[in-house]
């Protein structure tokens, strides 16, 4: 897996740091005109760079933009 950012994470970073609450891959995956395969993909790639973090739910995970604190 590439440690470089391409076009379609920008995309699911843009669309993440829009959204106030976490979103689902398959909303990420709506509002991008996306699959949810290739949306899950890029945000594992994302986790993995330490720009976004997963909670999980009962039945699905929720994705958000990872905070830096400002200390």
């Amino acid at each position: 897996m590439s440690d470089s950012i391409d076009i379609y994470d920008r995309e699911i970073l843009r669309y993440l740091l829009r959204k106030i609450k976490p979103a689902t891959i398959h909303e990420i995956a709506n509002a991008l005109k996306l699959s949810w395969n290739t949306v899950r993909i890029h945000l594992l790639k994302l986790r993995d760079l330490g720009l976004v973090e997963c909670k999980q739910g009962k039945r699905v995970s929720y994705w958000y933009v990872k905070r830096r604190n400002s200390d």
